[in-house]
């Protein structure tokens, strides 16, 4: 489907804004009120052993589920239809599927793309976007071979990762060199930071549909931090540093289907967005 935006004049298969200003400086509130609990488990691959982690969002105590059998994972993210984790091995650039109860990995086809960093599944349009930092391109991918099947330029120079709002099809991403968090609403025709981090190294982010709020992981010395954002009052918390290093992907699976009051409270975003933009 080509997405139009008249006002820059562009038309492309996936069409996409340069992030230049940001559109949430001073949000409306949170999504929570309060540090809710989260009610679900964060999934992510150690790149020294090549195993599939569980991460405990409100602690950020790390359990070993098992070796995937790949090395360079640095996306990751929940693909429903077939409930299991999709990520992208970029040691052999391919697509693999990963098993969440056994971490056992699965190559499914190659990527051909270089340095792929960013995975998610939407469910609002059935798709799956990936990022090229090598091209500054936001693709979608064949879930069943890894095939690209389409591309636009998204203008960052480094995309630590991306993640779907389920509901709403609203994608979060993160960028490594600017410490920011960005939107992209394809349908809306938007796209912008909403989060300045400050000095941080995002690497990974995850959207969690209990709460509203965002995950990251913080390349540090040492142990990695576990973040956790509030895109639309700026907040953000450390849960707690991460018994690993080298952990490149983040996903999050829900215990249970969310009710949609996140979702309502992303809608009043996206359109306060849409003002914040018809006003530059």
């Amino acid at each position: 489907m080509t997405t139009h935006f008249p006002r820059f004049g562009l038309s492309l298969g996936i069409a996409m804004l340069a992030i230049t200003t940001p559109l949430l400086a001073e949000g409306p509130g949170g999504f929570t009120d309060g540090m809710q609990a989260s009610d679900g488990v964060l999934y992510s691959v150690n790149q020294i052993t090549g195993e599939l982690i569980t991460i405990d969002p409100n602690s950020a105590a790390i359990s070993v589920v098992g070796s995937t059998g790949f090395n360079l994972v640095e996306g990751l993210t929940y693909h429903t239809p077939t409930d299991s984790l999709l990520a992208v091995d970029n040691e052999s650039d391919q697509l693999i599927a990963i098993d969440r109860q056994t971490g056992a990995g699965t190559a499914i086809g190659s990527i051909g793309r270089d340095f792929v960093f960013g995975l998610t599944y939407s469910e609002h349009n059935d798709t799956l976007y990936a990022y090229d930092n090598l091209a500054n391109e936001l693709l979608t991918l064949d879930p069943t071979s890894g095939t690209v099947e389409g591309g636009a330029p998204l203008f960052i120079d480094f995309v630590g990762g991306l993640t779907d709002q389920p509901e709403t099809g609203v994608i979060f991403g993160v960028d490594f060199g600017n410490s920011q968090v960005f939107l992209i609403d394809l349908e809306g025709g938007l796209a912008g930071p909403i989060v300045d981090v400050g000095l941080t190294s995002l690497q990974s982010v995850a959207f969690d549909s209990t709460t509203g709020d965002l995950f990251a992981i913080d390349l540090q010395v040492g142990s990695d931090a576990l973040l956790r954002i509030d895109p639309l009052s700026d907040t953000v918390n450390t849960v707690g540093f991460l018994e690993s290093v080298s952990l490149a992907s983040l996903e999050f699976v829900p215990t249970a289907v969310p009710e949609p009051s996140a979702s309502i409270l992303l809608f009043t975003a996206v359109a306060f967005l849409s003002t914040r933009l018809s006003r530059l």
